[in-house]
């Protein structure tokens, strides 16, 4: 923390882009200090997914935007434009004319716009994505991967991740899971079998990282299915297993 500050204090920019999730540093710990002991500077934070959460977050730790990083080559150049003209407009008007309510304006619209183009890239992906929480339990889907997973969007809330894994595949995918519960793992990938509402196998390579609150407790994954093929099960049916993710 140190050091960021000794480096922002020397180069004195005029933004400073804040990436929430690093390895030696909270992003959002580093955004309030940023703020608190250089006011002038403003932070706009990035992280891998746009969620209203991290969002809030962000807000309240003092950030002037938030970007998602799946939405950073559309969306960074604009959001850091709205800063520097706010910026602009409050470093040139007379103090009793600047208008601080005006440039939050700006930024809320900046974020709202963010958040809708989010919810159109995850809902027009190519792949399945979906947000699982700690117990398993699917949180949300998109329109893909309810396709893959043959499960509509309120069927698939009802059930755990565990649930329409295949047998064969689903000690090894509770070990990687329950590394990421207990905070050893924050990224994996692995190749897997779901077990579709119709009984079919579908084959997919599923990746999975971690969304974590400001004290690395777990809040929720973030799961890409890509499907491979598609094959019959011969299987009876499957009995649910007990287990984390």
């Amino acid at each position: 923390m140190a050091a960021t500050l000794t480096k922002a204090e020397q180069m004195r920019p005029d933004v400073v882009l804040m990436d929430i999730s690093m390895p030696c540093l909270d992003g959002l710990e580093g955004t309030r200090e940023i703020r608190r002991v250089l006011p002038q500077i403003q932070v706009v934070t990035v992280s891998q997914y746009d969620i209203p959460g991290v969002v809030d977050e962000a807000r309240e730790a003092g950030a002037a935007a938030h970007v998602s990083k799946l939405l950073v080559w559309t969306d960074l150049l604009p959001v850091l434009r709205n800063v520097h003209l706010a910026n602009s407009r409050a470093a040139h008007a007379p103090v009793h004319t600047q208008k601080i309510p005006r440039s939050r304006k700006v930024l809320e619209k900046a974020l709202r716009e963010s958040e809708e183009r989010f919810r159109e890239t995850f809902e027009q992906t190519a792949v399945g994505m979906g947000h699982i929480a700690g117990d398993g339990r699917w949180l949300r889907i998109n329109q893909k991967l309810s396709d893959i997973l043959g499960y509509s969007k309120e069927e698939i809330q009802k059930l755990r991740c565990q649930d329409i894994t295949h047998p064969a595949d689903r000690q090894a995918h509770l070990l990687l899971a329950g590394r990421v519960a207990a905070g050893l793992l924050d990224h994996y990938s692995m190749r897997k079998r779901y077990i579709r509402k119709d009984q079919q196998i579908v084959w997919g390579h599923l990746t999975v990282d971690a969304v974590r609150d400001r004290d690395g407790k777990l809040k929720y994954c973030v799961c890409v299915v890509e499907n491979f093929c598609m094959g019959l099960v011969t299987e009876p049916k499957l009995a649910k297993a007990d287990g984390n993710l």
